[in-house]
Formats: C-alpha cells, sequence, structure tokens
C-alpha cells in the first residue's frame, strides 16, 4: 500500500482545526502521515495539534512563526515520505474515503494527477452543494488534488510569495506533460466563511489586487519552463494574460481578445467597482451570501 502525505497549513483554526484532523486522521486508507505545520497561531491552534500529536504516531506537527501559507506547505513538504501528496485545508474536511478513492482511480487510470469533487460547508443556500456538479469535472482547488513525486519534484518549493498553491499545480498539471484524471467522487468537504473565501472579498481594490497577483503566476510559469511547455499551451497562457492585464486595468476591450467566452464574461463582471458590487448583489440575492 503506498504512503499519502497529507500537508496543512494552519494558522489561527482553533474552532476547526479538530474537525479537520479528525477527517484526516480516520481515513479507510491507513497508510497515510499527516503533516501540520502551525504558522504562527496565536489563539489555541498550536496546544490542540500538539495533544493530537501525542494521541496519534502518523501526526507530525511542526510550529514556526507566522511565514504565510505557502512556505508553510513548503516546510510541510520537506518532511514528507510518502509517495503520493495532497492537500488539506486547516479547516476542511475529508469524507472518510477520500485518499482511498483517489488513489484507487490513480492506480487504475496510471495518472500523475486525480482531481476529486467537493461538497460546499457554509452558512447559505450554497451548503450542501456538490463542486463541480458534473462528475465529469474535477475541481481545482487544492484539497481536491493528489499527485505523485514526479509533478511534486516540478511544484516544490513553490515561489514563497505566491499567495497560494492550487494556481502553481494546476498549471503544472495542465501544461507540463502530466497525465490528469478525475475521480467523480465527492471527496472534501470545503469551508466557506468569510476568513477564507477569496470571492466574497467585499473591496473592489481589494479584490482586484489579490485575483491580479493569482493570474500573474503564470508569468513565473512561463518563464521557468519556457522550454518543456508546448506552443498551443503558451499562446493560450498568454492570451489569459493579456485578458487579465485588460481587467485589471477596467478595460472592456478584453471581450475582443480570443479566449474562453465564459472566462471573459467572468472578468466582465469582476472588471469595476460597479460590475462587482452587481456580482455581489446577485451572489445575496441567488444564493443568500452574505
Amino acid at each position: 500500500m503506498i504512503k499519502v502525505s497529507v500537508l496543512i497549513a494552519a494558522f489561527n483554526e482553533e474552532l476547526f482545526i479538530e474537525e479537520c484532523l479528525q477527517s484526516a486522521l480516520t481515513q479507510s486508507y491507513k497508510n497515510i502521515e499527516v503533516i501540520v505545520i502551525n504558522d504562527g497561531s496565536t489563539d489555541g491552534t498550536g496546544a490542540l495539534l500538539d495533544a493530537y500529536s501525542k494521541k496519534f504516531e502518523n501526526l507530525r506537527v511542526q510550529h514556526q512563526e507566522n511565514a504565510g501559507k505557502v512556505r508553510a506547505f513548503n516546510k510541510a513538504f520537506s518532511l514528507a515520505t510518502g509517495e503520493l501528496i495532497t492537500f488539506l485545508g486547516a479547516d476542511d474536511i475529508l469524507s472518510v474515503n477520500s485518499i482511498l478513492e483517489r488513489v484507487t482511480k490513480l492506480h487504475a487510470t496510471k495518472a500523475d494527477i486525480v482531481r476529486g469533487r467537493l461538497r460546499l460547508l457554509t452558512n447559505c443556500n450554497l451548503n450542501g452543494v456538490e463542486v463541480p456538479r458534473s462528475k465529469k469535472n474535477g475541481n481545482r482547488s487544492g484539497g481536491a488534488l493528489l499527485f505523485n513525486k514526479k509533478i511534486a519534484n516540478f511544484a516544490f518549493p513553490i515561489p514563497p510569495h505566491f499567495p497560494n498553491e492550487d494556481v502553481w499545480l494546476n498549471l503544472i498539471a495542465d501544461h507540463l506533460n502530466f497525465k490528469n484524471c478525475v475521480c467523480k467522487e465527492v471527496i472534501y468537504s470545503l469551508r466557506i466563511h468569510e476568513n477564507n473565501s477569496f470571492s466574497s472579498v467585499k473591496d473592489y481594490n481589494c479584490f482586484n489586487i489579490r485575483y491580479n497577483e493569482r493570474e500573474r503566476i503564470i508569468y513565473t510559469f512561463l518563464d521557468r519552463y519556457k522550454d518543456q511547455i508546448s506552443k498551443t499551451s503558451r499562446r493560450g497562457l498568454e492570451g489569459r494574460l493579456k485578458i487579465e492585464n485588460l481587467r485589471f486595468k477596467g478595460n472592456f476591450k478584453l471581450i475582443f481578445l480570443p479566449g474562453n467566452t465564459r472566462h471573459k464574461l467572468w472578468c466582465v463582471l469582476h472588471i469595476n467597482k460597479y460590475t462587482y458590487k452587481l456580482k455581489l448583489f446577485l451572489r445575496q440575492f441567488l444564493f443568500g451570501i452574505i
């Protein structure tokens, strides 16, 4: 049975960390290690982690001064001994067969990375919604991914100035020579609350800067792997950057650029404070998200 390393970066998660750990440590797939980096928490997170580490031999906890989620994940990976890697948000929950379902699918397809589906855990009308709804597609957030060391050795260390891990991992999986597959099962409950929901940022200027930081990760990817990506991938990513540069500047000319129509419509809804305000209103009206 192949060993799986579950990487967790925790910062001030005393309300949710126990439920998260229980879900990881009671998996039906038994050959796992759980590595948690306490990233300078100032609440009771550290004490809870230490208490759990005394009860579970396969839980490893390290404490560090606050350095950000990406640096915490890099530290966790440096300690990992598993042949397969997955992330887990410190406020999220794995389904009991999450690791088993993904490992089984990975081996059945001889793929390098598998994406599972999520269930939203929130206090609005979206609670319990499965994402994506189609069982043919997997979710692209970090916690939905499980991947082998071939991909991990390309991905880590994740550049520490990046705001997250998932954009970088998905770029590597999609545009380098790796085989992807999808697990149709719901393997993860993603908790949405105001402290962790990027999409619920109220201030447009804050949203605009944060989203642009995510997209600018593409520049690093194109530079680092310029000799390993296809011309088609390069053109597609360069086109995505052109669209983002116009969106960031509030320029509606992006709709005339080549690219995915759905993505361009999304960009129009996030192009200035007025369209963004409309988007937030529609979210509240349709789904009860405040």
